[in-house]
């Protein structure tokens, strides 16, 4: 004789199994797609050449991979003025990531605005969302990235 009784928690389980089943049946649809990842997601600090230098922009906007162009806010005021809200994505030469030692540890050679003229410095420091002018630099040695741009190497 068979004394198997099935609970109710079993038979609630085969219930919505069943429905569940039936459901997708009945829709004939597979679950969406989950959206693609964006090649340069919202608020990314992206380098962006224009004619000799490279400057500093954050991207407003997640940019996936089939877009022909990226919206962006250039932290240097002429540029956004000359080039407007969006760049063409070839235009992009790479995220702006953290290096390898951390925040602080790498020195680069940029020009920085002091408020009238442009000025060239090997040991410039690079910081999260700013740079530091050497140590030997008398007054403000915060650079915001509006006040720096990055010359382009000239190709050998």
């Amino acid at each position: 004789m068979d004394n198997y009784k099935p609970t109710q928690h079993g038979q609630y389980a085969l219930t919505l199994w069943l429905a569940t089943g039936l459901l997708f049946i009945a829709c004939g649809k597979p679950p969406p797609e989950p959206p693609p990842k964006p090649l340069y997601p919202s608020d990314t600090v992206i380098r962006i050449q224009s004619s000799e230098y490279i400057y500093l922009a954050r991207v407003t906007a997640d940019t996936l991979p089939t877009a022909k162009a990226v919206p962006v806010f250039f932290f240097t005021p002429h540029l956004q003025r000359k080039l407007g809200d969006t760049i063409d994505i070839g235009d992009v030469l790479e995220i702006r990531e953290e290096p390898e030692n951390g925040w602080g540890t790498q020195l680069v050679g940029a020009e920085y605005f002091d408020g009238v003229k442009w000025h060239f410095a090997w040991e410039i420091r690079e910081m999260a969302d700013h740079y530091l002018l050497p140590e030997t630099f008398q007054g403000v040695r915060r650079l915001e990235f509006s006040n720096i741009r990055f010359p382009v190497p000239a190709a050998r």
